[in-house]
């Protein structure tokens, strides 16, 4: 799938410009893009300004607008709905995989279908070269331990959507790269160490920017390797 060039660029770059002579010998404006842009693409464009407009890698700017820029369809498995202090959090980690040339894909959000759930799901997944696995709290159980009619312990724990095992299973029975990821306290499956081979990472997803972590980003680039 193809991302707008104008998008991209648009969204990643910050600009510094320092006067200069340009190659023809007259004034310009050599301006740096320093693209914010940190996995998956470059991290700078250098570009002369003068005429009608910046190069970027030898190229005139305003040509490249027009093109377009493959991304990596990713299958992207967590619930339909989950807690608002999660939907922050998560929108930035969806821009963050974007910025590094990571197109998410999931059932219910961007893609829909006539058949039933779990032939979607196959079907969609067939389209993907990689998959992540986020396991948020979907149900949460509580109860109480006592004796002689006095509270001695209370006990919950929460358990993630069973989507999350099923769209695992499939991830990895096409030999895919898998990443999953873990809200704390989640468990069960996919989600406890040794199950499946692959490190589990655990973290907070509900804190702000977590996929900055550099817990993280080392798994991350881990997976990113793995993608063919």
């Amino acid at each position: 799938m193809g991302l707008d060039m104008h998008e991209w660029v648009m969204d990643n770059y910050r600009e510094s410009g320092r006067p200069r002579t340009s190659r023809d010998g007259r004034d310009g404006v050599d301006t740096t893009f320093a693209l914010s842009v940190e996995h998956g693409t470059p991290a700078m464009l250098n570009s002369a300004y003068h005429g009608p407009g910046p190069w970027l890698n030898g190229t005139p700017f305003n040509q490249l607008l027009g093109s377009k820029i493959m991304r990596t369809d990713v299958f992207l498995s967590r619930p339909t709905a989950v807690e608002k202090r999660f939907e922050t959090p998560y929108a930035a980690f969806e821009s963050y995989l974007s910025r590094a040339g990571y197109r998410p894909r999931r059932l219910g959000a961007d893609q829909y279908t006539m058949d039933a759930p779990l032939t979607g799901v196959m079907e969609l997944m067939k389209t993907c070269q990689a998959a992540i696995i986020l396991g948020y709290p979907q149900y949460e159980v509580r109860a109480a331990l006592s004796k002689a009619a006095r509270l001695q312990q209370q006990i919950s724990a929460v358990f993630p959507t069973p989507w999350n095992q099923i769209e695992a299973t499939l991830a990895f029975k096409q030999r895919m790269p898998v990443l999953v990821i873990a809200h704390e306290g989640v468990s069960g499956g996919i989600f406890d160490y040794g199950v499946t081979g692959e490190y589990v990472h655990t973290t907070k997803l509900n804190r702000k920017d977590w996929h900055k972590d550099q817990g993280f980003q080392g798994v991350f680039q881990e997976w990113k390797r793995r993608i063919k």
